[in-house]
């Protein structure tokens, strides 16, 4: 005869299974642990109907999804996995080699030079980072690790990055309409900006004035002009990420 399938019931953050003799808690975790999100008890709750009872386990434990993406980024760090994705032409010029062993369908296990190594990052549960020898960070991964849907990413640093910033760093995003903002190159080596184009600002001071956007696109346009110029004269290779870290 057939078990009949328990439900699972999240009050609280708490997850408990509805049985026969009442509610069980089936986290063993203190409360203190982060709790458990609609998309982890979605997971769990899943699992048990389908009968992945260790999913289970990782879902309804500490951090849920979040804490099982967690655990597995650091596993895959830690045994030298990269994205199936990532731009091999240029990892194989730097000394990576695939080792044939691929552990699902995003992944695959890598030989890393000497002296390289990926190392979690602190802030985001599904990221890492790649640094060489000298301790440059060259590359990131994002790692998408949830038992329900798996997906991987992997990106060289370049030498050089550009972007563009307000004046005034720290203000609102509402009241960035007609401030000043420049283009500003940042050196990741030494993590000083370079080179720079003067500020600029629009005319118009709200982005629902006719013609705003036309004139923030031609100012971002001449922004980014002069910093290509700039990067082409000094750093003629600067768009490969193999080129100038050593220069």
């Amino acid at each position: 005869m057939r078990r009949k399938k328990e439900r699972l019931v999240n009050m609280g953050g708490q997850v408990f299974e509805e049985t026969s003799h009442g509610l069980v808690p089936m986290n063993p975790y203190p409360q203190d642990e982060p709790e458990m999100t609609i998309a982890g008890f979605n997971a769990a709750f899943e699992a048990v109907h389908t009968g992945d009872l260790s999913n289970v386990a990782a879902m309804s434990g500490p951090g849920g999804i979040a804490g099982q993406e967690k655990r597995e980024r650091d596993k895959v760090t830690k045994t030298q996995q990269i994205a199936l994705d990532a731009p091999w032409d240029d990892l194989e010029k730097l000394g990576f080699k695939k080792t044939g062993n691929q552990p699902n369908d995003v992944l695959c296990e890598v030989e890393f030079p000497e002296g390289w190594e990926m190392k979690p990052s602190e802030e985001d549960h599904r990221s890492s980072y790649l640094y060489d020898p000298q301790g440059r960070q060259r590359g990131s991964m994002f790692y998408k690790a949830a038992s329900y849907d798996q997906y991987a990413n992997f990106s060289l640093n370049k030498r050089f990055t550009y972007r563009l910033v307000y004046q005034d760093k720290d203000m609102d995003f509402s009241d960035r309409h007609g401030a000043p903002f420049r283009g500003e190159v940042e050196d990741n080596v030494t993590g000083k900006i370079v080179f720079s184009t003067p500020y600029a600002k629009t005319m118009s001071t709200s982005s629902s004035d006719k013609g705003y956007w036309e004139q923030k696109d031609v100012l971002d346009k001449e922004a980014n002009e002069m910093i290509e110029a700039w990067l082409n004269e000094n750093y003629s290779d600067w768009k490969s990420p193999l080129a100038h870290w050593d220069d």
